[in-house]
């Protein structure tokens, strides 16, 4: 299984699910490099503290890329940095 299957079946986990299809794979290496799959394959779906996230990875660019593009939200509450996957963000 490659990171990209791993990461469809994290997602697929999610109420909205993801379907097990060579079309969303494809979609998902066009949105994600490698080392970008990794990282998604082990963030759970509610926010965490983002010291807590750099942490657990040896490459702190990874998450800094996906912050960047918009893809995982900083958010702050009562003092703590958090971060979230993009999708879970309520927009106005």
């Amino acid at each position: 299984m490659d990171v990209y299957e791993a990461l469809q079946e994290k997602l697929n986990t999610n109420p909205l699910g993801a379907p097990k299809r060579a079309e969303f794979l494809e979609i998902l290496r066009l949105l994600f490099t490698p080392e970008e799959a990794e990282l998604a394959t082990h963030l759970p779906f509610t926010p965490q503290r983002a010291r807590e996230i750099a942490a657990a990875f040896a490459q702190p660019e990874t998450v800094d890329a996906l912050i960047a593009e918009g893809r995982l939200v900083r958010a702050s509450h009562q003092g703590q940095a958090y971060l979230l996957p993009d999708s879970f963000v309520r927009r106005g």
